[in-house]
């Protein structure tokens, strides 16, 4: 499965989906239960939620909640276009 991790470079990018949340307390709740991130759990947990900008299709720049992968990714493949329902250009992860 697929997991960001933060790139400080900004080298690389991760094509995701951005929604709008009606009741965002609740919705993240779940999804950290769901992740196994809330502050019940081990700090060194497969997954952490942040607080990143990020960039729309039209161009615009907003903060969104992403839930990054919270492990080492050395013996990982990047996926080169960020992308993984495209990952054709995967390729082992030399960072």
């Amino acid at each position: 499965y697929p997991a960001a991790v933060p790139d400080p470079d900004m080298a690389h990018r991760v094509v995701g989906e951005l929604y709008a949340m009606n009741h965002p307390e609740a919705l993240l709740a779940a999804l950290d239960r769901y992740e196994g991130c809330t502050d019940q759990y081990d700090p060194r947990a497969e997954y952490r939620r942040e607080l990143q900008p990020v960039q729309r299709d039209d161009g615009a720049t907003v903060r969104a909640w992403i839930y990054l992968y919270n492990r080492p990714t050395g013996s990982l493949p990047l996926i080169q276009n960020g992308d993984f329902a495209r990952k054709e250009d995967s390729r082992p992860n030399s960072q």
